[in-house]
C-alpha cells in the first residue's frame, strides 16, 4: 500500500514523535523512507555560519537512525532553498512514493491564518496522499504515543459520496485489511444546503443517505473482524466531524481533500483542510485522480 514514503523533515523539539509513529505503517507494506529536509538558504550562506548546517545534518543523522531503527531503508535528501510544493510531489513520483508524511501540532482558525506553516503549504497543493501526523505541543509523551494500535485505534471515515470519497474510501478499506478494528463512518447533511427550501425533503435524504452508508459498512466488514458504527448527523459539516473526533477518541481521519465542488475545494475553507488544521487526530488526505 505504502511502500515508499516520501517524510518531511523538520527541526521542532517533537517531530521525532512522527518518525516513531512510521513504524506502524510497516503493517501496510512500507519499506523504505526518504527522509527530505530543506535548508533555508539564508541559513545555508557561509557568511552567516557553518554551525546551522551543521545543527541540520546532525538532526538528519539522527533522525535517520530513529527511521533505521524502525527497520526501514533510510534515503535522506537534502535541498536548498525555500519549499516549493510542485518540487517536493515531482521528487515523490521520481522515488515512486505513494505516501508523503508531514507532522503538525493542532491550530486555532486565528494560529492558521496568523502563521500558516509549511504542513499548511504541502496539504493545499497535495497531489499524492499526504498523512498529517497530530503532534503535541506540550513535551513529548512516551514513545508509544503513535504506536499502530494507538493511530489506527478508531478510523474516522467523512464521506460526501463523492467520486474523491470513494477513492479514499480504498485507503480505509486496506487499512481494515490491515488489522484495524473499529471505523466510523460518516455523512453530514449540511443545513447550509439545505435550510431551509429542502427541510422538507431531510427524511428522504437521511433513508437515502443511511442506505449508501450501510453499503459501505458491508463492505468493511466483509474484509475482516471490525466494527462499523455510521453517523447521519445534521449541521456544519466542519463542526460535526470534528465533534465526532473530539466526543468518540478518533485517532485518525481518512478524507477525500476535495469533494463535490473542485473551486470551492481550492480555498481554505474547505471541510478536509480545516480538519487537517483543526482535528485532535491524526488526517490522512486523499487527492482526487484526475486522467
Amino acid at each position: 500500500m505504502y511502500e515508499n514514503i516520501l517524510v518531511v523533515s523538520e527541526m521542532s523539539a517533537n517531530h521525532d514523535l512522527v518518525l516513531q509513529s512510521l513504524g506502524s505503517l510497516k503493517r501496510l507494506g512500507a519499506k523504505t523512507c526518504f527522509l527530505h529536509q530543506y535548508i533555508n538558504p539564508m541559513e545555508a550562506n557561509e557568511t552567516i555560519s557553518t554551525f546551522i548546517l551543521d545543527t541540520y545534518r546532525a538532526s538528519l543523522d539522527r533522525q535517520k537512525q530513529l527511521l533505521t531503527d524502525e527497520g526501514f531503508a533510510v534515503e535522506v535528501i537534502e535541498r536548498g532553498g525555500l519549499l516549493r510544493t510542485d518540487e517536493l510531489f515531482e521528487l515523490a513520483r521520481e522515488k515512486s512514493c505513494s505516501l508523503v508524511v508531514t507532522g503538525s501540532p493542532k491550530h486555532t482558525k486565528i494560529g492558521t491564518l496568523l502563521f500558516g506553516g509549511m504542513t499548511s503549504m504541502i496539504m493545499h497543493h497535495a497531489t499524492l496522499p499526504l498523512l498529517t501526523i497530530r503532534i503535541p505541543t506540550a513535551p513529548a509523551p512516551d514513545e508509544n504515543y503513535l504506536s499502530w494500535d494507538l493511530l489506527t485505534s478508531h478510523v474516522l471515515f467523512p464521506t460526501d459520496f463523492s467520486e474523491n470519497a470513494r477513492q479514499a474510501f480504498d485507503h480505509v478499506k486496506q487499512l481494515v485489511t490491515a488489522g484495524v478494528g473499529r471505523v466510523t463512518l460518516l455523512h453530514v447533511q449540511d443545513k447550509s444546503k439545505i435550510n431551509p427550501h429542502l427541510v422538507e425533503k431531510l427524511e428522504a435524504f437521511n433513508e437515502a443517505d443511511q442506505d449508501r452508508l450501510t453499503l459501505l459498512a458491508d463492505e468493511l466488514k466483509a474484509l475482516g473482524k471490525v466494527e462499523v458504527e455510521t453517523r447521519l448527523p445534521f449541521g456544519s459539516p466542519t463542526a460535526e466531524i470534528l465533534k465526532v473526533i473530539r466526543e468518540h477518541e478518533v485517532s485518525l481521519v481518512v478524507m477525500g481533500s476535495q469533494g463535490h465542488g473542485f473551486i470551492e475545494e481550492l480555498y481554505l475553507g474547505s471541510v478536509s483542510h480545516n480538519i487537517a488544521r483543526l482535528s485532535d487526530a491524526s488526517v490522512l488526505l486523499i487527492p482526487i485522480k484526475r486522467d
